[in-house]
């Protein structure tokens, strides 16, 4: 009864030792935005404006079919939809080998400038190189883009992009997908198991030739014995220490 069509809303949850956690409720995207057709994959970020305030940026999938972002000045609202339609969507000029552009990953650099990275679907062909997934520069409201989409090379790519800025660092991480891995074309790094999740670094975005594949970091849940699923993470850092969000599913 619970499938992916009546996904349209956002879970909440506050923790102050990433071990015990308060239910706030749901952000109810489709009411606040109803133009969408789901909501799932968020990722958020937050910067302080002219107002003095905190504003927050929730970019969530809309279904496989793009991006929306909704703003507040709390995490728990109220949540507004300044677009009134999706940020990025199907089909939109530059992204033509970008089957679904959705699973957006958000991070704002030491320079306040804003990049969002998303893209979903597998090649064909089978080609471990299909440089499906996208960056782009956000405008310096949040809401809009400052620059043409930049392909990243990620070997295996399916889905679940993330980004992050670290120490300089842009930090792209992404799920690949389940093909098998015989025709993997590098000596220097092995090739990640199936659906496991991949790194690849830069230090100038833009430059699509600039981010070097750094293998492998997270395997997929049967590797480790539960049920294979879909893969997805979220990197963060929270009193000095560094932790993985993820999701996974497991029968009892």
């Amino acid at each position: 009864k619970n499938t992916y069509e009546q996904i349209k809303s956002l879970v909440v949850f506050s923790t102050d030792d990433m071990a015990n956690w308060e239910y706030h409720g749901t952000i109810e995207t489709e009411k606040i935005a109803p133009w969408i057709i789901n909501s799932w994959a968020p990722s958020i970020v937050s910067r302080e404006e002219a107002d003095g305030l905190t504003h927050f940026y929730l970019y969530f999938s809309n279904s496989g079919n793009g991006v929306g972002v909704l703003t507040a000045t709390h995490p728990l609202g109220p949540w507004s939809d300044p677009l009134g339609k999706p940020l990025i969507y199907q089909n939109m000029p530059g992204l033509e080998n970008c089957p679904a552009p959705f699973d957006p990953g958000v991070c704002i650099d030491e320079n306040g400038v804003g990049w969002l990275a998303f893209g979903g679907g597998v090649d064909a062909k089978g080609r471990v190189h299909t440089e499906v997934p996208k960056i782009v520069k956000l405008g310096n409201d949040m809401l809009s883009l400052d620059s043409k989409f930049v392909s990243i090379d990620a070997p295996y790519f399916f889905e679940a992009s993330e980004l992050n800025y670290v120490n300089g660092t842009y930090i792209y991480t992404y799920s690949s997908d389940w093909q098998p891995r015989d025709n993997w074309d590098r000596d220097d790094i092995p090739a990640m198991s199936m659906c496991s999740m991949g790194c690849l670094t830069s230090k100038t975005p833009l430059d699509s030739k600039s981010w070097e594949f750094q293998g492998g970091f997270f395997l997929n849940a049967g590797d480790s014995g539960m049920e294979w699923c879909n893969n997805h993470t979220h990197l963060m850092e929270y009193k000095n220490e560094r932790y993985i969000l993820h999701h996974t599913s497991h029968s009892q």
